[in-house]
């Protein structure tokens, strides 16, 4: 049977989870931490084999937390629930090392995403697995307009906004408007965020 570890501050994993994980055959819940910091002081002493994490609790750094999850217990399996969507976020997170992204709802089939990650395989919901198939088939953002890619890769190569103008033949406040709705689009607010977004997206198709 193989055990399992909660990480959460609310009630979403103990109410629709644990009743029924604890109900089958192959898994069972052994543990229930209230925030990241309870959960590195505990798991080496229960050491599940799979860790189901809230994403949603408040933390300086969820990302970073789970990273030091699994530096330090490499073995353990980690499933992510969350509502968030968000491309920065979802690129982030499998980038950290998790193998399953699941979105809260509440026709979340657990027991079948525990299986599919005993058999080798990498659960998410259909949303993230969508958007991990389109990054794979195209490096551009789908909510975005071609120009608008091609802008915010310049961007991202450290172009000013003086030479993109110059470079697609436009005005430089045509550049400002479509920067603007390339923040909107991918709510991001800033270059620094765009570069974080694209590096993530780059890195996780080179690992995923």
């Amino acid at each position: 049977m193989k055990t399992i570890a909660l990480i959460e501050n609310g009630t979403f994993l103990k109410t629709n989870c644990t009743p029924v994980i604890n109900n089958s055959k192959r898994f069972k819940v052994i543990a229930n931490f209230k925030n990241y910091e309870s959960a590195l002081q505990n798991i080496e002493k229960s050491h599940p084999d799979i860790i189901l994490i809230d994403i949603d609790i408040p933390a300086i750094n969820g990302i970073d937390n789970i990273k030091h999850i699994r530096n330090i217990f490499p073995e353990i399996k980690i499933i992510i629930l969350t509502k968030n969507q968000q491309h920065t976020f979802v690129f982030d997170v499998l980038s950290s090392g998790v193998l399953g992204y699941l979105i809260k709802n509440e026709n979340l089939q657990i027991i079948e995403a525990l299986e599919q990650l005993e058999q080798g395989g990498a659960p998410m919901s259909t949303a993230i697995s969508r958007m991990v198939i389109e990054s794979f088939q195209d490096h551009d953002f789908k909510e975005l307009t071609k120009r608008e890619n091609e802008i915010l890769k310049l961007l991202t190569k450290g172009k000013s906004y003086s030479t993109i103008a110059e470079k697609l033949y436009v005005s430089r406040n045509t550049v400002k408007y479509h920067i603007r709705n390339i923040y909107e689009k991918l709510n991001i607010y800033c270059k620094d965020e765009a570069i974080k977004l694209v590096n993530s997206k780059k890195r996780y198709l080179k690992t995923g």
